[in-house]
């Protein structure tokens, strides 16, 4: 038995405490965030250097600290927020523990700056590993800055263990998107190494809050979601089915203005989207869910993460009745155009929104048409163009005409490869070929993904690809964690084809797409590679991997089944199957043929025993 105990010094305590509750700079974010929104802020700026390791800054101006209480502020558990244990049952403000600032204090360099509306001057507070070293008087305005320097500092060990300034960063944006969504009314501002990332006007509107982070074509796929039971009540926006994407990243959920993960609430969202989207594809949303104090325990986790909800089969029930309610009234078609005249609530009341929102549904509009590869007459006093064909029905069959005429026009391979006979389309979608004594029946859909496939792996091989340009460009809105990988990965995403540049804030120009993608490699195709490479972050980065992963979605441009083709449109293609090294399997491992020989049908109609 171990005989020599002790009682731990003070600093090695605090140091202790800080690593449950700060954990990276975005801990440190949140935490002052947290106290920032308490203390009634209406803005709230946040800064950060190198990933928030040099530096951050958080400034606020909400009510600030009493002269006699700066000190008070980085003991360990004292705070404003509560009295007595009883308070825990009736939570309404964010933070509780008064662990923050003093887990902060003990393993960075921390100055305060605050004031209060009933002072005249400011204090300013300078606090370094725990140990005081200057609090003087100073003007200042009323609220509170916060700079936090050298994150811990004084324990390498946990500095060593912190991801690239850049993962870091985008780790403190994400935490601060989370809290520019759960509080639209206060107006935040994000910057970071002197870049403004973020700014949202703080008036209140969710929808338009959401459109200046993700971008105005996200609110706009945006639905309407509400319900109401017993001691709960939800708010918010899910998406339409077409706005759903690869990861559950775009799930956001908020219990009494709290950012939080909740299995119960994620599975009663998924579950009513279950036959609006293809398996693998995932909801976005935007959810409050307010619910009497007593009944949920936020203090289950130092980070106040996840929550214990005491009636979990009613907050199921509610979250996925409201949503399927949406889905089933507005949730089955997506829209590109609207009737004239109509507007999206949310937009009525301000007419520059309206004027943005028009501009962006011309886009859309146009950025469709070329997605179907409508028939376009340029307009010879202008660059933009004009189309002859209306209907959504005629466009689809046109764009699986002009997919089948990529095979016409792509190179020729020898034609000795393999000598076979075309038989005929079944069900518009098999092939029946004849070769060497042996009937194939080939999936046009899986040959057609091989070909490209293998295509596009010699291409990045040979670095033989080149770009079509996009006119007008696509301007997409992109999360910080796509944003590192567009930054990260431009070098393969232009190997392909692909030409991409900021376009201010965290928008991007695409100006041009791989050549031989053409019609499938605009903006869905450029989301869904961001979507997955976004997922393995930071686990994988080979390069390799990230250009395999691109080819394999080149497969998207594939024909599909039931499209009538032709003769000399399945020649073209066997022809580059069957020069193939393997042509046997498409990428995800199906096969792309299957055979029967001479004396296999033999045997079926009992010609031979």
């Amino acid at each position: 038995m171990i005989s020599d105990i002790h009682l731990l010094d003070a600093a090695t305590i605090d140091k202790i405490a800080a690593g449950e509750v700060i954990e990276r700079p975005a801990s440190v974010v949140k935490e002052l965030v947290e106290n920032a929104i308490d203390a009634g802020a209406a803005v709230i700026r946040v800064e950060i250097v190198d990933g928030g390791t040099q530096l951050i800054r958080v400034t606020d101006d909400g009510s600030g600290i009493h002269a006699d209480s700066v000190k008070m502020a980085f003991l360990r558990h004292a705070t404003s927020k509560i009295n007595h244990a009883d308070d825990l049952m009736q939570l309404h403000s964010l933070g509780f523990r008064g662990e923050a600032l003093a887990s902060i204090a003990a393993v960075s360099k921390v100055e305060m700056t605050t004031r209060t509306a009933s002072s005249q001057y400011g204090i300013h507070y300078r606090i370094e590993g725990g140990e005081e070293k200057v609090i003087e008087k100073t003007g200042s305005p009323v609220g509170t800055s916060i700079a936090v320097r050298n994150l811990f500092y004084n324990v390498p060990v946990r500095r060593k263990f912190l991801k690239t300034p850049v993962s870091e960063a985008v780790r403190v944006q994400e935490t601060v998107v989370s809290q520019a969504m759960s509080h639209p009314e206060i107006s935040f501002t994000f910057m970071t190494n002197g870049q403004t990332k973020i700014t949202t006007s703080g008036n209140g509107d969710t929808l338009e809050c959401a459109s200046r982070i993700y971008g105005i074509e996200f609110g706009r796929e945006m639905l309407p979601v509400s319900g109401k039971a017993p001691g709960l009540e939800l708010s918010g926006y899910i998406g339409a089915p077409s706005l759903s994407r690869g990861n559950r990243k775009f799930e956001t959920i908020f219990i009494n203005q709290r950012t939080v993960s909740s299995d119960t609430v994620q599975k009663a969202l998924e579950e009513a989207y279950r036959g609006y989207t293809m398996q693998h594809r995932f909801p976005v949303c935007i959810l409050y869910l307010h619910i009497s104090p007593d009944a949920v325990d936020i203090n289950i986790h130092p980070t106040k993460s996840r929550v214990r909800l005491a009636d979990k089969t009613a907050v199921y029930q509610l979250v996925h009745t409201s949503c399927l309610e949406t889905l089933k009234n507005g949730g089955r078609v997506p829209q590109v155009s609207m009737p004239e005249g109509k507007r999206p609530v949310s937009y009525q009341a301000d007419a520059s929104r309206q004027d943005k929102l028009d501009y962006f549904m011309n886009q859309m509009k146009e950025r469709v048409q070329a997605y179907h590869h409508l028939a376009y007459e340029p307009d010879p006093g202008k660059h933009e163009t004009k189309t002859h064909v209306s209907e959504q029905i005629k466009a689809s069959q046109k764009q699986a005409n002009e997919q089948i005429t990529l095979f016409q026009n792509e190179t020729q391979l020898d034609q000795t490869t393999k000598r076979y006979q075309i038989i005929g389309q079944l069900f518009d979608t098999y092939w029946l070929v004849e070769s060497d004594e042996t009937l194939y029946i080939i999936d046009q859909h899986a040959a057609h993904e091989k070909v490209l496939f293998e295509q596009t792996m010699q291409g990045l091989k040979n670095k033989q690809f080149t770009s079509q340009m996009v006119s007008p460009p696509i301007v997409i809105n992109v999360t910080a964690r796509e944003e590192q990988v567009l930054n990260e990965r431009m070098e393969e995403f232009e190997r392909i084809g692909y030409q991409i540049e900021p376009f201010g804030e965290q928008s991007w120009a695409v100006t041009g797409v791989p050549a031989n993608l053409y019609s499938i490699a605009e903006e869905k195709l450029l989301r869904e590679m961001l979507d997955d490479l976004s997922e393995e972050l930071p686990r994988s980065n080979a390069p390799e991997a990230v250009l395999e992963k691109v080819a394999s979605m080149s497969c998207k441009a594939a024909i599909k089944g039931n499209t009538v083709m032709n003769e000399q449109q399945m020649d073209s293609l066997l022809k580059k199957l069957f020069a193939l090294d393997n042509p046997y399997h498409c990428p995800h491992g199906r096969p792309t043929m299957i055979a029967f020989s001479h004396a296999e049908l033999d045997k079926k109609f009992k010609r031979i025993v």
